[in-house]
């Protein structure tokens, strides 16, 4: 499965093992995005680039979440993320991917778990559904 797309100032890609988003301003790349799938056939977010004269714009809440739409389009159930990087504060950067429908999942992991298409929730207890293993974004 290979999937590209051109749209205005945005490319994605998306070709089963690997996931990328593009915003274009004034010519130049803002922000990227990237996920991977890992040996284990787990997906994860490997990058989210923004410009520093982009910060503040919500440009990096737009590259994200059009990652995150494009890897449930492409039927991935589970997106994992291990905040951290190059001179940015890890709080902050879990606060971020908070804010964009990941949760805790133990060990300075989030992630965010998408429906099974089709699927009619049956949820054990307020969080989870039972037949595909959907949670809710908090």
């Amino acid at each position: 499965m290979t999937k590209a797309m051109v749209n205005g100032d945005e490319f994605a890609h998306c070709d089963g093992r690997s996931a990328t988003v593009i915003v274009v301003h004034d010519g130049a790349a803002s922000s990227t995005a990237s996920a991977n799938r890992g040996l284990d056939e787990e997906w994860w977010v490997v990058r989210v680039k923004v410009d520093e004269a982009h910060r503040g714009k919500g440009v990096g809440t737009r590259v994200l979440q059009r990652l995150v739409a494009l890897v449930r389009e492409a039927g991935v159930r589970k997106l994992h993320v291990s905040p951290g990087g190059y001179n940015s504060d890890p709080e902050e950067l879990r606060a971020f991917y908070r804010r964009n429908g990941f949760v805790d999942a133990g060990q300075d992991v989030l992630e965010i778990v998408f429906a099974t298409r089709g699927c009619e929730h049956e949820f054990v207890g307020p969080r989870q559904c039972a037949k595909c293993g959907w949670e809710p974004p908090r």
